[in-house]
């Protein structure tokens, strides 16, 4: 079975529905989690999201119910701990009920060391990496030589921060950063660039070379890794709500950003990308 249904699926409905849903009083706006849920998709399950009715697509309570039709969930003690072997006497002992799922994701968190993959909106296509090194504006780009891949390291626990490894910078961090006023609704043409940043959360310095940048209030997105490696990303306002940001890439200068209006896919030059995040272990294709 495709991993791109598992964790999507998985990340759907543990991640957004518990710690984003609840947690910002968006547990009934079905229209916010299906936007959310849209920008997780990768592979067959992007593929299988885009052939839905656009009804479905909207409404979160449609969509969760044809995820769990299109794939039914795995126990999440098989998919996330293989246990070995267990004698004949002691294969069929009920599961421990003083083991929450909390306890789980801290026994299986891990450090993982991955770079990042850029493909295209259907997932079909393999665009290149993300670079390590930065252009003339200080950001990071798309390249298609795996000699310039940007590696990150990260914990597989929620909150994501992506640490840089191999940067030619002394930042600390792979930011998705907006510069200037950051506005409380989503819509706008406000762009978050991926950049190098030294300090944590809104604090510190990044690596954008615009001579208002040193000027202006920061403020970076919030990283989502789902199970397969889908990296995603959403913004915190300052009234403590947030919502969801897409990835495009702007095609001639190759330059990856994060937008929350819709209307910019559309425009010349402008393109949806999805990113994933691929252990550095993993076998790559000849060209990557």
């Amino acid at each position: 079975m495709d991993s791109g249904w598992r964790g999507t699926a998985g990340y759907i409905s543990s991640r957004i529905s518990r710690d984003w849903a609840f947690d910002q009083g968006k547990s009934q706006d079905y229209t916010w989690l299906a936007n959310f849920a849209s920008t997780c998709f990768v592979g067959s399950a992007l593929r299988w999201h885009i052939s839905l009715d656009k009804t479905t697509r909207s409404d979160w309570a449609l969509l969760e119910q044809a995820l769990i039709e299109a794939y039914p969930p795995v126990p999440r003690i098989i998919e996330q701990m293989p246990l070995p072997s267990l004698p004949a006497r002691f294969a069929t002992s009920p599961t421990n009920p003083s083991i929450t799922g909390e306890q789980l994701d801290t026994l299986s968190e891990s450090i993982e060391i991955a770079r990042v993959r850029v493909v295209t909106e259907d997932g079909a296509s393999l665009l290149g990496v993300l670079s390590r090194t930065l252009n003339s504006h200080g950001c990071h780009v798309l390249s298609e030589s795996s000699s310039d891949a940007l590696h990150v390291e990260y914990m597989s626990s929620m909150p994501h921060h992506l640490r840089l490894l191999n940067s030619p910078t002394d930042a600390d961090w792979l930011s998705a950063c907006f510069l200037g006023k950051l506005h409380e609704k989503p819509g706008k043409t406000q762009r978050a660039f991926l950049v190098a940043a030294k300090g944590t959360d809104d604090q510190g310095t990044t690596s954008h070379t615009s001579k208002a940048a040193s000027k202006q209030p920061r403020h970076s997105a919030l990283w989502h890794v789902s199970s397969s490696g889908a990296l995603t990303a959403s913004v915190r306002t300052t009234t403590g709500s947030s919502y969801p940001l897409v990835a495009v890439m702007q095609k001639s200068e190759r330059y990856i950003y994060f937008t929350s209006n819709e209307a910019i896919y559309y425009l010349n030059q402008i393109c949806r990308v999805h990113l994933e995040l691929i252990s550095v272990e993993a076998p790559t294709p000849a060209s990557l």
